[in-house]
């Protein structure tokens, strides 16, 4: 069997469904000896990068603040390198966009076969320079992910971080000292802890590790603001921002808006 490798442009390829169902087309007539998606994870969301390496696809993080074709260049120069590594009979590209036609080209120079999805808006220019289609094969009852699974990523997605414990007594606290069952949930946003630097710094610590953020590095401020709102963080991000010493605002860029750069400590 030929060995195949799967890049997809999840920019540009989103719906999981026909991923799934082209993944199925392409296993059962080649050896996948390697299955990676590229995009702005940040963007596309943790839920989907989930649910694509639960399909065994390694979400790929493409440089942000590379401009719009950030993804295609990062997905061709990988294309080429994989090439040179691994020497597979076969490249399944799952993208749309024209552009890939270059690649498609300097592929097929090489003696490597290309395929693209024969989908409605599949460039025409990538149905021409393929030398077959991609094939699509049902999904098989069992195959996609369960009510239960998608509840439990969409509970994980949402689970709350870890805030530095405070001294400060529930009212609700009963003889023996000890809290009742729901009083941590329901206590009133004012017994939350004063903000102080070392706390804004740890809130913004975690949202920096989390976004995979180095120093000296930006990230859009929507990315931060959506991190914090899903993580249950009581503070806003302009005081964490105003508090804290490890981050400071940037330039605004032309897609994502205010960029936020990770300081120093």
């Amino acid at each position: 069997m030929k060995k195949v490798v799967i890049l997809i442009d999840a920019d540009n390829i989103g719906n999981i469904i026909s991923v799934r169902e082209m993944l199925n087309g392409i296993r059962r007539s080649s050896t996948v000896i390697c299955m990676r998606a590229y995009g702005n994870w940040f963007h596309i969301g943790a839920g989907k990068a989930r649910e694509f390496t639960n399909m065994g696809i390694m979400p790929v993080q493409t440089p942000t603040g590379g401009g719009p074709n950030a993804t295609d260049i990062y997905l061709m120069l990988d294309a080429i390198d994989i090439w040179h590594e691994q020497k597979p009979d076969k490249f399944c590209i799952l993208t749309n966009d024209a552009d890939f036609a270059v690649l498609a080209v300097v592929l097929r120079s090489r003696g490597v076969e290309v395929a693209f999805p024969d989908l409605k808006h599949t460039a025409a220019v990538l149905k021409e320079i393929a030398t077959d289609s991609i094939p699509k094969e049902p999904i098989e009852p069992g195959d996609d992910p369960s009510p239960a699974e998608k509840k439990a990523s969409r509970s994980e997605k949402r689970r709350p971080i870890r805030r530095p414990a405070t001294q400060k007594t529930s009212a609700h606290q009963d003889e023996q000292g000890d809290d009742r069952p729901g009083d941590e949930i329901n206590r009133d946003k004012r017994s939350q802890p004063e903000l102080t630097t070392d706390l804004a710094d740890e809130w913004l610590r975690r949202v920096f590790d989390e976004l995979e953020v180095d120093q000296g590095f930006a990230v859009p401020a929507s990315f931060i603001g959506s991190w914090l709102s899903e993580n249950s963080c009581p503070y806003k991000m302009k005081s964490l921002l105003k508090k804290g010493t490890l981050a400071a605002r940037g330039v605004n860029d032309k897609k994502y808006g205010l960029m936020i750069v990770r300081q120093l400590p």
